[in-house]
C-alpha cells in the first residue's frame, strides 16, 4: 500500500463521514494539539541503548494531535504524534454506528543498534549483497563507517460492515517493511575454531498480509470463516563476502539470508452458549 494511496484513502474517509453527518444532523468536534521542542544531552561513550527505539533528536519539533467527531449517525477519531520523526504514528478510525467501521494507520519505528554512523567495518559495498575487503587490515582508520540500524514501517487498514444485523464481513490489509543494515556473524573457514567476522548485512524485508472474515455473532453464539494470505519477500537472499581465511582477495564465501515465502490459512471457528445445563460448545 503506497503512501500516495494512503493519502487518497485518508482524504476520502475523512471527507465522506463529514458529508454524511451533515445529512444526519451534524457532527460535534473535540480535540487537542500540542507542539514542543526536545533537547537531549548524554555523556555515554555509546548512547545506542538510549536511542535504540526512540527518536530523541532535537532537529524535528514534537507534535501531537487528537481529534474526535461525534454525530447522530457517524463518528470519526484521528490521532497522530511525532510527525516527521522516526517513531511517527498516525491512526484514523471512523464509521456509522452499528452499520460499518474502518481504520487506516501508519506506525513507524527505527531500531538503532549503533551510535548513528559510528559503526565501522573493513568491508566495502556495505548496503549491498556483495562485501569485499583485503585482509589482514588492522588499520581501523581505513575502515568504512555505516549506520547500524533498520527502520520498520507498518501501513494498513481495515473495513467491517454489519448493516445493523448479526451478520458481518471484515477485510484487513497491511504492509510491514524493514530496511537498513544489521550485523550478522560469518564463520571464518569451515570450523568455529577459526573465528568469526561481523558482516554488515542489508535488511530489505517486505511482508504483505491480507485477510477476509465473514460470520454471525449474537448473544447465543458466534460463527466465522476466515481467509488469510501472507507474503514475505527479501530483495537479498544471498550475501557474498570476502572470507579472510580463504586467502586471495577474489575468494568469496556465501551466507544464505531469509528466503521469500508465502503462507495461506483458511479456518472456521465458533461457539454456542446457553445450552442444556448452562453449557457452552466451542470448536475451531
Amino acid at each position: 500500500m503506497k503512501p500516495k494511496l494512503i493519502a487518497i484513502l485518508v482524504a476520502s474517509l475523512f471527507i465522506s463521514p463529514l458529508a454524511l453527518a451533515a445529512e444526519g444532523g451534524g457532527m460535534t468536534w473535540t480535540g487537542e494539539a500540542s507542539l514542543g521542542l526536545r533537547h537531549t544531552n548524554d555523556t555515554a561513550r555509546d548512547n545506542s541503548t538510549l536511542n535504540e527505539y526512540r527518536d530523541l533528536g532535537s532537529t524535528v519539533p514534537l507534535t501531537m494531535f487528537d481529534a474526535k467527531g461525534r454525530g447522530d449517525n457517524y463518528y470519526l477519531n484521528l490521532f497522530g504524534e511525532n510527525l516527521g520523526r522516526d517513531d511517527m504514528f498516525l491512526d484514523l478510525k471512523g464509521g456509522k454506528y452499528d452499520v460499518f467501521k474502518y481504520q487506516l494507520y501508519d506506525n513507524e519505528l527505527r531500531h538503532n543498534f549503533g551510535s548513528g554512523v559510528g559503526a565501522r567495518s573493513p568491508y566495502a559495498g556495505i548496503g549491498g549483497a556483495n562485501l569485499t575487503a583485503a585482509f589482514p587490515n588492522g588499520n581501523t582508520a581505513t575502515w568504512n563507517s555505516f549506520d547500524h540500524s533498520y527502520s520498520r514501517r507498518d501501513l494498513g487498514g481495515m473495513f467491517e460492515v454489519s448493516a445493523n444485523t448479526p451478520w458481518y464481513f471484515r477485510a484487513e490489509a497491511n504492509e510491514v517493511k524493514r530496511s537498513g543494515i544489521n550485523v550478522l556473524a560469518g564463520a571464518q573457514g569451515r570450523s568455529p575454531g577459526n573465528g568469526f567476522v561481523d558482516l554488515p548485512t542489508p535488511i530489505d524485508y517486505t511482508t504483505m498480509n491480507y485477510s477476509a472474515e465473514a460470520g454471525y455473532s449474537s448473544k447465543r453464539g458466534h460463527f466465522a470463516v476466515n481467509y488469510m494470505q501472507s507474503r514475505f519477500t527479501n530483495d537479498n537472499t544471498l550475501l557474498r563476502w570476502t572470507n579472510g581465511f580463504f586467502g586471495g582477495a577474489g575468494l568469496y564465501d556465501t551466507t544464505v539470508l531469509a528466503p521469500s515465502n508465502d503462507f495461506t490459512r483458511i479456518c472456521a471457528n465458533g461457539y454456542l452458549r446457553k445450552l442444556p445445563c448452562d453449557s457452552t460448545l466451542a470448536g475451531r
